[in-house]
């Protein structure tokens, strides 16, 4: 532990959610952004194997009961990356992302 902050140690999980890496990737953002919207999972192959991308609340309209309140909001859809180790949280593209053309589907 240094400065307070414990590391930890991750299980690695080999391979992608599709089990391969792909034989030629040559998908733009665009491209896998829609695969995305269609409920599919992408990756790119400049990424960790068995990272991957999944739209979250596609189906829309859900509304949820915020803890310890009155208060019911509208959850609305994103785009969330999980990782290997099975963590997945909110995903924001970076401007490699984004001009990349390395992308196909997981």
């Amino acid at each position: 532990m240094k400065d307070g902050v414990k590391k930890m140690k991750l299980k690695k999980v080999s391979g992608s959610r599709s089990g391969r890496k792909p034989q030629s990737a040559s998908r733009s953002f665009s491209a896998a952004l829609e695969a995305i919207k269609a409920g599919g999972f992408v990756s790119r192959s400049a990424w960790e194997e068995g990272s991957y991308l999944f739209l979250v609340g596609a189906s829309g309209g859900k509304t949820l009961d915020l803890p310890r309140t009155k208060v019911k909001v509208n959850v609305c859809g994103f785009i969330a990356k999980c990782t290997p180790d099975g963590l997945a949280s909110p995903y924001v593209p970076t401007h490699e992302d984004l001009l990349s053309n390395d992308w196909f589907t997981a």
